[in-house]
């Protein structure tokens, strides 16, 4: 009887942990693809927060409609596009707007 358990655990199929050679360079490029992927949705979402949140105070506070929240977006996306080819930054942008309208946007 002994021999016939003996027989019958040598024919289970023995699962192995499969093992994998890892170097620094490796965990390193992890960590990396890992930062970039978290700074990319962080840049989304607060992208995604400065486009909603004013169009809502423009819906709620000023009763805009459909057409003129188009307009506002596609003056918000030239903007965004300019600033992505480098022809504004966010320095120049607040420094107008309180030069010209004599308001601070920024409150820290």
């Amino acid at each position: 009887m002994r021999a016939d358990i003996d027989m019958a655990k040598k024919k289970e199929k023995k699962v192995k942990t499969p093992t994998y050679n890892v170097t620094m360079d490796d965990i390193r490029g992890y960590v990396k693809q890992g930062y970039i992927q978290g700074r990319d949705e962080a840049i989304k979402k607060a992208t995604d927060y400065s486009i909603a949140v004013p169009v809502l105070a423009l819906i709620d506070g000023f009763g805009f409609g459909r057409v003129r929240l188009e307009r506002f977006l596609d003056i918000v996306y030239d903007t965004y596009d300019s600033i992505d080819k480098e022809y504004l930054n966010l320095n120049d942008i607040v420094k107008t707007i309180n030069e010209e309208k004599k308001i601070e946007i920024i409150r820290r």
